[in-house]
């Protein structure tokens, strides 16, 4: 993989691919695999990030908003979070409103509120590259079956690992997706920080809490 360095301000498509891309701490992310063009404007929609796998085998991706991505000389490609978001994020937190995060989405979680909050996530498989970088930056990350979530109640933040299974099936991706939805709606009545309370039948079902003041 290259890092592109040029004093020129445009570049042509097939040296962006394979520019690696890095968080704004200087952990690599991934790699460029291509980019996703606007019919209409011509203008460059999403970087679609490869991560993971060898030599291109086994690797997914995800597409980054290409607004969010800022070139460095040395670097390559940086990904920041938009200000607003991390203010929107960080505001949550502060304010006890829960946060719901599907798929590759928590490694936002753990980029804006694990340095703050040590935030519990879920990116499916403990060993993954993205659960290692969201570890990296500060979450703490726990696996997590593909219909189930798990549930940070100090944080309130909720999270479910969807199509981070390369096998995930539509319908539990559903079931773990509702599941998600229904627990920041639950949350969302009460915004008081309180310890997580056991409810009947969840007991090995698969749903993980984290209490104020939890390891």
């Amino acid at each position: 993989m290259q890092t592109v360095t040029s004093s020129s301000s445009v570049i042509s498509s097939d040296r962006v691919a394979g520019t690696d891309v890095f968080n704004p701490a200087g952990d690599s992310l991934g790699s460029i695999d291509y980019l996703v063009i606007d019919k209409r404007s011509g203008r460059i929609r999403y970087a679609v990030m490869e991560f993971g796998g060898i030599l291109g085998m086994g690797a997914d991706r995800y597409p980054l908003p290409w607004s969010m991505l800022r070139y460095d000389v040395d670097k390559g490609a940086v990904c920041d979070v938009n200000p607003d978001v991390v203010r929107l994020m960080k505001a949550c937190l502060s304010s006890h409103r829960p946060l719901g995060f599907v798929c590759l989405a928590p490694i936002l979680a753990a980029r804006v509120l694990g340095p703050i909050a040590g935030v519990r996530i879920t990116l499916g498989h403990r060993g993954t590259t993205p659960a290692k970088h969201a570890a990296v930056m500060g979450a703490d990350v726990r696996p997590c079956p593909v219909r189930e979530i798990m549930v940070d109640q100090k944080s309130r933040v909720i999270s479910t690992p969807a199509y981070m299974y390369d096998d995930a099936r539509l319908p539990d991706v559903a079931v773990g997706i509702d599941k998600m939805v229904r627990a920041v709606l639950g949350l969302a009545k009460d915004r008081r920080p309180r310890p997580p309370q056991p409810q009947p039948g969840t007991e090995g079902a698969g749903v993980a809490t984290r209490g104020p003041g939890s390891a």
